[in-house]
């Protein structure tokens, strides 16, 4: 399976591919995706995918006969809301997270938005109860899925940073043009209304020489976003990216005060180690899974608090050896993360599964 469009999940498949087709010498691999992927140029791996994108529920029809074709022993589905028909014996799920996204209103408009999030409900739980092994990228979403009554083999396997990820500093990025980078998507959870807010409340010599640069993965940045940076008196100072290459990302990350990632709900939260493993001190939020993945090497705020979010980052844009102390321990923090091993476990996974 694959997402026409960047975000975790994307990057979560293709690397979890990219280092199976590395490290497993034995297996054979059938990649099922409705849109046109990349895949390893490895003979032991297959690709089922259309000349042209399938709608969702036609797709799905199809899996259930192309599984049987060829012959699977393990279908590994890497989301949790990816499950219409519960057609193999040995289902492995990716649970990401069992958040239900609120901000489909902004996007879609109330009726379709209730209609899509009761849809993505009932298919979360379709999928689970009909996973023989459930993967969870994180500690807190194990938990969760505990608290709901969920007793199925649960396996948590984090994920992990790309090697292309490291500082790349730019004399470009010095003195005058300075800033602190923050990511969003449609969604109200990544919380930049408030980071704008915080942003926006700075001293004013500090947003003279200091910019805010938005990272914006899918191409689709939160509605009224302009028209609150207008309101805020801060246009000028903002500045958007699109779609960027985990290359361009490195420096971005890399040369920024800091990465602001005040995240009201995260199942993992991907970006912080991205800029951790390029030496940019993170700012997160304390709640879900975020404290998880930062460990010790972020300064932690209360996500709903704009005077908290505030104060962090003029700690770190005022304190140069505070920031420094952060970046450092990211750097170490994000070594301990590896999409290789994401894969070793994955792959443990497969073989405890298909030998019980």
């Amino acid at each position: 399976m694959s997402l026409p469009y960047y975000c975790g999940l994307k990057t979560y498949t293709h690397q979890l591919v990219k280092n199976l087709a590395l490290i497993d010498k034995a297996n054979t691999y059938v990649l099922f995706s409705p849109f046109p992927i990349g895949a390893p140029r490895n003979k032991r791996f297959t690709i089922v995918c259309p000349h042209k994108v399938i709608s969702w529920i036609p797709w799905q029809a199809l899996l259930p006969i192309m599984s049987r074709f060829y012959q699977t022993d393990i279908f590994h589905i890497p989301r949790q809301h990816g499950l219409l028909f519960p057609f193999h014996p040995r289902i492995v799920t990716t649970v990401h997270d069992l958040i239900n996204e609120v901000s489909y209103v902004d996007r879609y408009g109330k009726l379709y938005s209730y209609l899509l999030m009761s849809y993505l409900t009932l298919l979360r739980k379709y999928t689970i109860s009909h996973s023989q092994a459930i993967i969870t990228v994180s500690r807190f979403v194990r938990n969760e899925l505990l608290s709901k009554g969920i007793a199925k083999r649960v396996y948590i396997i984090h994920s992990g940073v790309s090697k292309s990820f490291m500082p790349i500093k730019n004399a470009h990025f010095k003195g005058k043009n300075t800033y602190f980078l923050v990511m969003t998507d449609y969604s109200k959870r990544k919380n930049l209304d408030r980071t704008l807010y915080a942003y926006s409340g700075l001293p004013a010599a500090i947003r003279a020489t200091c910019a805010l640069h938005i990272l914006v993965p899918n191409g689709k940045g939160t509605p009224g976003l302009s028209s609150l940076c207008q309101k805020l008196g801060i246009q000028q100072r903002v500045i958007f990216h699109i779609s960027l290459t985990e290359k361009q990302l490195s420096l971005l990350y890399s040369n920024a005060v800091a990465f602001v990632y005040p995240s009201l709900a995260e199942g993992f939260g991907l970006p912080i180690l991205e800029a951790m493993a390029c030496g940019c001190p993170v700012i997160t939020s304390r709640r879900t899974a975020t404290k998880e993945t930062a460990g010790n090497a972020a300064l932690f705020v209360n996500p709903y608090s704009i005077e908290e979010i505030q104060e962090a980052m003029q700690r770190l844009y005022d304190d140069p050896a505070t920031a420094h102390a952060y970046s450092r321990k990211g750097i170490v923090r994000a070594k301990g993360f590896s999409w290789e091993k994401t894969a070793k476990n994955t792959l443990m996974v497969y073989k405890k599964l298909y030998i019980q």
